[in-house]
């Protein structure tokens, strides 16, 4: 996002009044996102066992031999160990709300952010 052009107009589409310094940190954090969420077009999200591909295996397929490249000196996963995934009742509203120090109408009351926590 190094394009004037389009951070003008990103602001323009937001309803976004910014001035020069929160500019500047808008883009700067911007820039930040957008670099982390290129990083995800790295991500392995076949739904294969990860632990079970190995270097001999074409295409990422299981197979014998040793591990490929990428899991060597990676903790080893006994996915045999790992809890059963099921739906588990949770706290219900009345009982989360009753720890709460401040509450209306079935919400979480908090007080408004300082001025330093609203520039974050």
């Amino acid at each position: 996002m190094n394009d004037p052009s389009l951070e003008k107009e990103l602001f323009e589409l937001a309803a976004l009044s910014l001035d020069e310094a929160q500019r500047r940190r808008f883009v700067t954090k911007l820039r930040q996102v957008i670099a982390f969420i290129d990083q995800l077009k790295d991500v392995e999200l076949s739904m294969e066992d990860p632990e079970r591909r190995t270097a001999g295996s074409a295409g990422g397929k299981s197979g014998a031999g040793p591990l490929a490249p990428e899991l060597e000196g990676r903790p080893r996963i006994d996915l045999a160990s790992l809890r059963d995934d099921r739906i588990e009742e949770g706290l219900s509203q009345a009982k989360s709300l009753e720890a709460a120090p401040r509450t209306a109408d079935g919400f979480f009351l908090a007080p408004p952010p300082s001025p330093s926590e609203e520039e974050e």
